[in-house]
């Protein structure tokens, strides 16, 4: 019966799973890239597939006159999206960067286009042409980003035809390119996002470093940990506290005589299920917190992953206590299948179900020991 109640509830995880598949086709998510393009087009970094989405976290310096590249490779007439975000946080708030675009077939730069060329020594081979983008639209448009739960502030957005088939350059540099005389400009360390393709298309390594993207990006924007993942934090101690204290205070006849290392496994699983707890309660705070949260697609995505994982924190923290107790084969099965979903859910950061796992496979060993002594 218990077997056949928690195949039952795997099932169920299984399908919530594949209808968020079909959701996130409508959503907005990328697979990241943390580099910045190269100085030049020799150096330029090769963006691994045009159609596909994704998002290239990158930065310049606090210094003037930069320029980074980037590179695709293209078919003939394939239809390009190109999109530039900056975070809405620190010195990148103001930041408008200029985009550029060179490649076969493409037209002649105008003078604008060319000064800039001229100015960062970039020239053009024979049937090159170059196009250019500066953004003069409004520098406060917010647009918050469900999935890592930051706010954007988006500036060029637009999609081209690539004429010819080969390679072309995406150029990104800062505005204005020159200063102009006796202008007091002050530059500062600005960061933005490249977006390249659309179609929504992530392996299963993409699914499962999905908690480890979210911590980098927050990073990534300068944020402190010591905030952002502070719910976790609190929900991880305070657990781990209120257990210790409870086994200290009513010891179960269960506890008595329990050495160290089975104190150790019921810990690591309790500290496992705790992570799934506590990475999804993290996640639905910033989520929820943030003024302007709306429930959309990508929300509903976000809200319904967290779920599965507040469900498995909860179960992980409940099979805690049974750990250390005589098992069948059947827990080893279960402590799996809530692994799997775990990591595909992103819940407790790759850590939290790799402890779990771990202590049920320890406590079961330990368990059969005794038995077998017995």
């Amino acid at each position: 019966m218990r077997l056949h109640r928690t195949l039952s509830l795997a099932m169920t995880a299984l399908m919530m799973l594949s209808g968020l598949v079909v959701f996130s086709s409508q959503a907005s998510a990328h697979v990241p890239i943390y580099d910045s393009g190269g100085p030049t087009m020799d150096s330029a970094l090769q963006i691994p597939n045009p159609s596909i989405s994704y998002a290239t976290y990158a930065e310049f310096e606090a210094k003037p006159n930069q320029i980074q590249f980037y590179s695709i490779s293209v078919t003939e007439n394939q239809k390009q999206y190109i999109e530039l975000d900056v975070p809405s946080v620190g010195s990148s708030k103001g930041f408008a960067p200029i985009l550029l675009l060179i490649g076969p077939g493409l037209s002649a730069p105008d003078q604008n286009t060319s000064d800039m060329l001229n100015f960062f020594g970039v020239n053009l081979t024979a049937g090159q042409g170059a196009l250019s983008w500066e953004y003069k639209g409004p520098l406060t448009e917010e647009e918050f980003e469900p999935f890592t739960q930051v706010v954007l502030l988006k500036r060029q957005s637009l999609n081209v035809t690539l004429p010819e088939s080969g390679t072309y350059y995406i150029c990104v540099t800062q505005q204005p390119f020159h200063p102009k005389p006796n202008e007091n400009y002050i530059f500062v360390v600005t960061k933005y996002i490249l977006v390249t393709g659309t179609l929504e298309k992530f392996t299963v390594a993409d699914y499962i470093l999905i908690p480890y993207d979210w911590i980098k990006g927050h990073l990534f924007w300068d944020e402190n940990p010591a905030f952002f993942m502070l719910p976790t934090y609190a929900v991880v101690i305070g657990g781990i506290a209120t257990a210790a204290l409870l086994r200290r205070s009513r010891p179960t006849p269960s506890a008595v005589g329990v050495r160290r290392p089975e104190q150790l496994v019921f810990y690591v699983a309790l500290a496992g299920g705790l992570l799934m707890l506590g990475g999804a309660v993290n996640q639905l705070i910033f989520l929820f917190g943030n003024p302007l949260f709306s429930l959309g697609i990508g929300e509903t995505i976000v809200l319904t992953l967290q779920s599965i994982g507040i469900v498995l924190g909860i179960f992980a923290i409940r099979q805690s206590f049974t750990v250390l107790k005589p098992t069948k084969w059947f827990r080893i099965f279960v402590a799996a299948v809530v692994f799997a979903i775990a990591l595909i859910v992103g819940a407790g950061f790759i850590v939290g179900p790799v402890l779990f796992l771990a202590a049920v496979v320890a406590g079961f060993t330990m368990s059969r020991r005794k038995v077998q002594a017995a």
